[in-house]
């Protein structure tokens, strides 16, 4: 199973993590490449370096995260709403093309992951071997495009919790 490197990201430097689903990837993948000493970034260069970092590098991509989100503010650019427009025009192009694409796509994701934990909740546990290991990086990898299934379809959830009701 290889590191997810993103959620480390994410936990330290939500700023840079947001940006690596989107279209300024290449800076967030700089940017905390940089942080951490990584000549000539990528994603398998952080993915690796970022797979031991120690705790001076974590506090230097969390500084990076500040230096990102100060930029984005400078140069007026608002992540969320760059997501947002992303999802709109996905939408938009599906409106115009009446395209098929993804609605199959959608429902081989749903009908896929339906059966593989209909497999699981059926399976005995002690009897799980490797093969079945791999069988939860898929299921990983489906459990993300299915969230992305249900962004498209239902709207995005957003990380902002309800308006709490005031009390007299």
């Amino acid at each position: 199973m290889s590191f997810d490197w993103k959620s480390l990201v994410g936990s330290v430097a939500p700023t840079l993590a947001t940006a690596l689903g989107g279209p300024l990837a290449g800076m967030a993948v700089k940017a905390i490449g940089d942080a951490v000493g990584v000549s000539n970034p990528t994603t398998d260069t952080v993915s690796v370096a970022l797979a031991n970092a120690t705790p001076d590098q974590l506090a230097a991509i969390k500084k990076a995260d500040q230096d990102f989100a100060r930029q984005m503010k400078e140069l007026d650019i608002k992540l969320d709403e760059l997501e947002t427009q992303d999802r709109a025009s996905a939408r938009s192009m599906n409106i115009q093309t009446k395209a098929r694409t993804p609605a199959i796509l959608s429902y081989f994701i749903v009908i896929t992951i339906s059966i593989l934990y209909g497999y699981l909740v059926m399976s005995d546990y002690d009897k799980l071997n490797v093969s079945d290991l791999v069988l939860g990086r898929i299921l990983g990898t489906l459990d993300t495009a299915f969230a992305v299934v249900l962004a498209y379809w239902l709207g995005a959830a957003h990380r902002e919790p309800y308006p709490q009701k005031e009390s007299k």
